[in-house]
């Protein structure tokens, strides 16, 4: 925490390292991307960028041998549009990972190895527009994980061998209208599509 004022991860740290601690980069609100990061790190952790308002730009962690995003990475970065920076390698995305990020629009460019997506990873990203992105390895994701989507207007269909949906996946989006191409669920959790004021055509089976 002791870096809110930097605008660059240039010369911003003795590199290399290896691994960045919780909270390391987080409020950093000038920050706009990660450019300048070492390749080399093999482990983040919690709240790293968060609240980096003014981050937009991650795709240098592409190259990374990352494994997992942790909870709350970056959580409330406003100027996030898209994920396509995420490294080849990652397996997971954890709780609160991207929540509040409300101007990401798509999850185009989630790796093909992505298995996990935690409790509210994208909770209130009231731009988000499709899920279809998901992977084909995608055999989880948590309560309220797309909870609070306002822009989300069609689900038309999951790769990966997903059998529950949890509780409150989807509530309070708004303008969730069709919902098409579902595999078939062992479980629908409680509050699952609750308050989708919009929904007119649910075709899980």
């Amino acid at each position: 925490r002791g870096y809110a004022n930097i605008t660059s991860l240039w010369n911003t740290v003795d590199w290399p390292i290896v691994e960045l601690g919780d909270y390391c980069f987080e409020g950093c609100t000038s920050l706009k991307s990660l450019d300048g990061i070492p390749s080399g790190i093999v482990s983040i952790g919690s709240n790293v960028f968060a609240n980096c308002l003014s981050l937009a730009d991650i795709s240098a962690l592409k190259g990374m041998n990352l494994y997992d995003i942790p909870e709350s990475t970056f959580r409330n970065c406003r100027g996030l549009t898209g994920v396509s920076g995420l490294p080849s390698a990652l397996t997971n995305i954890c709780q609160d990972a991207f929540a509040s990020c409300t101007a990401l629009k798509s999850l185009d460019g989630i790796p093909d190895g992505v298995e996990s997506i935690g409790d509210h990873a994208f909770s209130n990203c009231t731009s988000l527009v499709s899920v279809d992105a998901l992977t084909n390895s995608l055999s989880y994701f948590g309560k309220g994980c797309f909870m609070g989507c306002t822009s989300l207007t069609n689900i038309n269909s999951f790769s990966g061998n997903l059998y529950v949906l949890p509780e409150d996946a989807f509530r309070d989006c708004t303008a969730l209208k069709n919902i098409e191409g579902l595999p078939t669920f062992s479980v629908i959790g409680d509050s699952c599509f609750s308050n989708c004021t919009s929904l007119v055509d649910c075709g899980i089976v």
